[in-house]
């Protein structure tokens, strides 16, 4: 069985407007899912259950533009959204510097395309089409990496405080080096 035949978009999910799940939207519903076979087509639970996006990054680096212009009710909302739009690339930029690479030249490079399946394969050090090329994320560990991230951020922000661990400091020496 080919990639190709697996990649077919589900055209019965749902489009939200101005969110993650229209940029994350699943990328595969084989059409031997029907038919039953679906474990010859998809190995791992999470990409039978909601399918498949670009992996390496990419797809959370094509949310990141999908929140262009978006403003939240208030300023902490907007705030939010803006910490969200810079820390969204930050997987694929990491992955590109791994690589030798300069992670700001290769996410602006795969934002000046219109292709959501594009992005850099580090192992491969080229541009393609990482669905065709096998670099996959499953859309459910995506989607709720996102969702819990915000989670975490929302509860920070609403609490104004955060519990954190302190690395204990050396005791200072006394003046003039005396004890």
């Amino acid at each position: 069985m080919t990639r190709k035949s697996c990649r077919s978009d589900c055209p019965g999910s749902p489009a939200a407007s101005r969110s993650f799940a229209s940029v994350l939207r699943p990328r595969s519903r084989c059409a031997n899912a029907r038919t039953g076979s679906m474990t010859r087509c998809m190995q791992r639970a999470p990409a039978v259950e909601e399918g498949i996006v670009s992996g390496g990054g990419t797809a959370l680096l094509y949310a990141s533009h999908a929140l262009d212009g978006l403003r939240g009710a208030n300023e902490d909302q907007t705030r939010g959204i803006d910490i969200v739009r810079k820390a969204l690339p930050a997987p694929l930029r990491q992955i590109a510097e791994n690589a030798g690479y300069d992670g700001g030249v290769v996410a602006a490079r795969l934002l000046d395309g219109n292709d959501r399946d594009m992005g850099f394969n580090a192992q491969t050090e080229i541009y393609e089409n990482l669905i065709d090329a096998g670099v996959i994320d499953p859309t459910l560990v995506a989607r709720s990496a996102l969702q819990d991230a915000a989670s975490v951020a929302g509860l920070l922000l609403m609490t104004e405080a955060a519990i954190v661990d302190v690395q204990a400091h050396s005791p200072i020496p006394a003046s003039g080096g005396a004890y």
